[in-house]
């Protein structure tokens, strides 16, 4: 299952797993037996990859549950409060919850002048 699911996930992202590899330093080859079903990655791996797709470990062990976006939101960032209502923000993506992060980021700035 989890071959299967991440073969899709190279494809839906347009992702080779040269790149993967470059951005996660999970080599290659390793990502390769993951692929065809050879191996099953580690905890570590598996998170890695999890966060790098954007989706649960969940999901990529089970398929049960629908990917969704995990929230990277920077350190400096941690203590602002910010609530969103409804599912409007549901399909954001990573760069736009960046922006929203600069957004924030400058009106806390602005706050101590």
């Amino acid at each position: 299952m989890f071959a299967t699911r991440f073969a899709q996930l190279l494809i839906k992202n347009n992702e080779s797993m040269y790149k993967v590899s470059k951005n996660t330093g999970i080599s290659d080859s390793l990502l390769g037996t993951y692929k065809r079903g050879i191996r099953k990655p580690s905890p570590k791996n598996l998170e890695i990859l999890a966060e790098y797709f954007n989706v649960t470990t969940d999901y990529l062990l089970t398929g049960k549950e629908e990917p969704y976006p995990i929230l990277h939101i920077p350190e400096e960032l941690k203590d602002v409060k910010v609530a969103f209502s409804g599912d409007a923000f549901d399909d954001l993506t990573q760069s736009e919850i960046d922006a929203l992060a600069a957004i924030a980021k400058t009106l806390k700035e602005q706050r101590k002048i």
